[in-house]
């Protein structure tokens, strides 16, 4: 099975080609908001998991990595660039990662599926999964496939 996570073109070139992720820790306290419900699976005290459904609501930035097994949708993402200066979504070249969901235990990187963690995902067309390595660093170059260039 293969996963896919897209990325605009800025950010490929700035992380030179790596799935770089945009912190390392990846765990987190239980601290209820508005977008967590009951049902879902936190964990009193810190947690890995808690760090996951954090990561899936957008709460930080972490060692997670967001993929997702839909192509269309990490096509999506890699042409639409966020502008938080205006809050429009700009269209742009980017790339999609092709990783080899079979590879994740051989080096190391845990799965956390949003589904199974939160009642009501933020994006649930996504089907998020998300891949975070052992050293809570950058993913393995070997779990990628290839790589593939799309536009808007």
């Amino acid at each position: 099975m293969l996963l896919y996570r897209g990325v605009n073109k800025e950010l490929y070139k700035e992380n030179k080609g790596e799935l770089r992720p945009k912190g390392t820790q990846f765990r987190s306290h239980l601290y209820p908001s508005k977008y967590l419900f009951p049902s879902d699976r936190l964990i009193i005290g810190e947690s890995e998991q808690n760090a996951a459904i954090y990561h899936q609501i957008g709460g930080q930035s972490d060692a997670g990595i967001s993929t997702t097994p839909i192509l269309k949708r990490a096509e999506y993402y890699a042409t639409h660039f966020y502008n938080a200066a205006n809050g429009l979504l700009t269209p742009t070249d980017g790339i999609v990662y092709v990783i080899d969901r079979s590879k994740l235990d051989k080096f190391e990187v845990e799965q956390w599926v949003a589904s199974e963690l939160v009642e009501s995902p933020k994006a649930p067309e996504d089907e998020e999964v998300i891949l975070v390595a052992k050293d809570r660093g950058n993913l393995p170059k070997a779990i990628v496939v290839k790589t593939r260039k799309v536009a808007p």
